[in-house]
């Protein structure tokens, strides 16, 4: 599926292109230290740029690394220096003009290969322009023959390149859910997701949201689960300088994010922890749901982000939120906490449920240390445990379906603290949460079946 459909080409001519340059950049960064790319997009970010440009830019960053491995495929197919003796610089810079070229239908050929001309010169000298010309034009004159030729006939392998998986990923896949079960999961991961917001219903009902983005989108529909989400689909406009982002209407947030808050239920006037807060897309929703009233501590370890958690909480009217930056690993003991009714764990993990949203997380070679997130999560439910009252509820939540992060870690905690279980009481949840919920209690989203995000949730319950 095309990436983007509604950029329109840029002129095309001598000077570097902006938005092409800001790409080349973040792509540049990642290869050499990889790290969650809206990070490096948000650095790049404080470059000026056109709302155009910057649009662009993520666009192609983006593409080019959810189609990595197969836009490599191409241009090993059509050059003649062996991929890995390719210059690094170079390489990123095909990648970007071959991603115009096979997925971006309104964007001209020509202005993709001239600009990608003009990127190389600028970037790795001028001899370099020939050799980017070369290349693409002769993708140009058989984008997808001369690589079909080039596939590995063992089936998951050919899969790895087509889809653009790396193998370890798709064979872990394979062997839980078969061959062509992984296939269709990473046809729905290599779909552009949706745009859904959460209607923050402290300043507005939902429908009212729903009236306000009908401008800026071609369908605006509610969200079939989550009672506060909005789906918007063919988004025409940017919607963040709108009045009613302004005024605090929304959240971004995907449905499936949505139903982890539904899933810990918090009451007016409770004592809740958001124990691992981040930006605040979580907080935010624990506050609406308890019609901001109570105490709500929002912690993380990183005080940039509580900064932002702050200001966020500003502009959604949530007085009753408290930042905290604290780092688990080395927090007092629990004997020098307070007590609440509810704890949320929202754990680091590999991300790899999100993929369609991060496709970075393909190539970040430290995911597949499945293994140490497990443990590093466990340790984390371990120090959270007695934070919670008896009779309270503990949800941990990954945006992960892998076992390692998942049920191995809920299996191992329930070991080591059987005064912990799988709350079968869900009067407080919402029944429109129930249906989503297997037969061990767990919430288990998969973009391929409910077209949201991979998230992993469990509500626990203490005795006592």
């Amino acid at each position: 599926m095309p990436d983007t459909r509604s950029l329109p080409p840029r002129a095309t001519g001598p000077a570097l292109s902006p938005a092409r340059h800001t790409a080349f950049q973040v792509l540049g960064d990642f290869d050499r230290q990889p790290q969650p790319i809206d990070h490096l997009l948000v650095a790049a970010g404080r470059r000026p740029l056109s709302d155009r440009d910057r649009a662009l830019a993520h666009a192609l960053v983006y593409g080019v690394l959810r189609w990595r491995r197969r836009l490599d495929a191409v241009i090993a197919r059509h050059s003649k220096r062996p991929l890995a003796k390719i210059d690094s610089r170079l390489l990123n810079v095909l990648r970007i003009g071959l991603f115009q070229i096979l997925h971006m239908e309104r964007i001209p050929a020509s202005a993709a290969v001239n600009t990608a001309v003009e990127l190389a010169k600028a970037t790795a000298g001028a001899w370099s322009g020939g050799f980017v010309n070369g290349i693409l034009r002769s993708a140009l004159r058989d984008p997808a023959g001369a690589m079909e030729e080039a596939l590995p006939a063992d089936p998951l392998a050919r899969l790895a390149i087509e889809a653009s998986f790396p193998d370890w990923m798709l064979s872990r896949w394979a062997q839980r859910h078969g061959l062509e079960a992984t296939e269709r999961m990473c046809q729905a991961l290599n779909q552009l997701p949706p745009m859904v917001l959460r209607a923050n219903t402290l300043r507005t009902p939902r429908e009212a949201l729903i009236s306000a983005m009908a401008a800026r989108a071609a369908a605006v529909h509610p969200t079939v689960h989550a009672r506060d989400g909005v789906r918007l689909e063919g988004v025409s406009a940017s919607f963040i300088d709108t009045e009613a982002f302004k005024d605090g209407w929304f959240q971004v947030q995907d449905e499936a994010a949505q139903l982890v808050g539904e899933l810990v239920a918090p009451r007016p006037g409770e004592d809740v922890l958001d124990a691992c807060a981040g930006l605040g897309g979580k907080t935010g929703h624990l506050a609406q749901l308890m019609g901001n009233r109570g105490t709500l501590w929002a912690v993380d370890r990183e005080t940039r982000k509580l900064q932002t958690l702050a200001a966020e909480m500003e502009r959604l009217g949530v007085t009753m939120a408290t930042p905290k930056a604290v780092d688990w690993q080395t927090a007092p003991p629990a004997d020098d906490w307070p007590r609440f009714d509810r704890v949320l764990v929202d754990a680091p993990c590999s991300g790899l449920g999100v993929i369609r949203r991060h496709p970075d997380a393909k190539w970040n070679v430290d995911k597949r240390n499945l293994v140490a997130f497990g443990q590093r999560q466990g340790d984390l439910l371990s120090r959270l445990a007695p934070l919670v009252r008896p009779g309270g509820v503990l949800v941990y939540a990954v945006c992960s379906l892998e076992p390692e992060e998942t049920r191995e870690v809920i299996g191992g905690f329930q070991e080591h603290f059987p005064e912990w279980v799988v709350d079968r009481d869900l009067s407080e949840v919402p029944p429109a949460v129930h249906g989503l919920l297997d037969s061990q209690g767990c919430l288990d989203t998969r973009p391929l079946l409910e077209t949201m995000d991979g998230f992993f949730a469990v509500r626990l319950r203490r005795a006592g």
